[in-house]
């Protein structure tokens, strides 16, 4: 599940270090300007007006250990192409994984999008990633001085990060597919009778298995479409940029494009008995 962090940072990269702080801004927050006191008493800080050019302001925050949640393609750019003084990483907040039994079993079971557990493994102590926790870092940071990155997430791991985060984001993704195919199981179940879409929402009416059947045949499909615009065309855009030879990306291509097909298909034909034909 984990891997020796290597080279550039990739998305899915854990960081820890002292200067990473989950900050975020609350209606208490004023631009700061820095003062001399007097009697050679030291430099504060005292609160100055707004401006648009001033960088330093009270904000809250609190130090943890971070992931990288900025794709490999922005974080190459960020780092090699872009002036490092302007330019940011994007970051969620991850929170140490819990020590009582109990609270591991609910942190395994979690499905909410706005949370993703990642158990202990390979030397990492675990955590529990933050979507609602993201703050940027600049890009100096990221680069300068000894590597900060405690761990990297294998390609699996990585792949079901991508999931929930698009989850989370954009409501999109496998996960929000199975989500989605649930709610249109119900609104099967339901078909417009307020009171079985009661009976539905206090569990008291239960989803037939055909309709759980045919809905699972979409959330599949829709998931085969996923790994094509991702995993597939992504090793496209990557042969691209090594000049490689089309012909086995071709074959990649029209092989998934098939699958697609066919599982499309078959949500079809599962969906069409429950269609009026009034």
């Amino acid at each position: 599940m984990y891997e020796k962090a290597s080279s550039l940072p990739v998305f899915g990269d854990i960081f820890s270090a002292d200067w990473l702080f989950d900050a975020y801004l609350r209606g208490d927050a004023v631009a700061l300007k820095q003062v001399t006191l007097s009697r050679g008493a030291g430099t504060a800080y005292a609160p100055a007006r707004a401006e648009a050019a001033r960088d330093l302001l009270l904000a809250h925050g609190q130090q943890c250990m971070a992931i990288v949640m900025a794709d490999d393609c922005e974080i190459e750019s960020v780092l090699q192409r872009r002036a490092r003084a302007t330019s940011r990483v994007l970051f969620a907040g991850v929170t140490p994984w819990p020590v009582a039994p109990s609270e591991v079993s609910r942190t395994q079971a979690i499905t909410a999008f706005r949370r993703h557990p990642l158990e202990p493994g390979n030397g990492f102590q675990g955590g529990v990633v933050e979507f609602q926790r993201l703050f940027a870092v600049a890009a100096e940071a990221v680069a300068a001085g000894p590597d900060p990155r405690v761990t990297r997430l294998s390609a699996k791991a990585r792949a079901d990060l991508e999931v929930r985060w698009a989850a989370f984001s954009t409501r999109r993704g496998p996960r929000a597919h199975l989500d989605n195919a649930e709610k249109l199981a119900r609104l099967v179940t339901a078909d417009g009778a307020p009171a079985r879409h009661e009976k539905i929402a206090t569990g008291d009416l239960l989803i037939d298995d055909s309709v759980k059947t045919a809905a699972l045949a979409v959330a599949k499909a829709l998931a085969r479409a996923w790994d094509i615009e991702g995993r597939v065309m992504n090793d496209v855009a990557d042969a691209y940029e090594r000049c490689d030879p089309a012909d086995q990306y071709l074959a990649n291509l029209i092989e998934a494009l098939t699958a697609l097909s066919e599982t499309a298909s078959e949500a079809v034909a599962a969906l069409g008995p429950f269609r009026s034909t009034s």
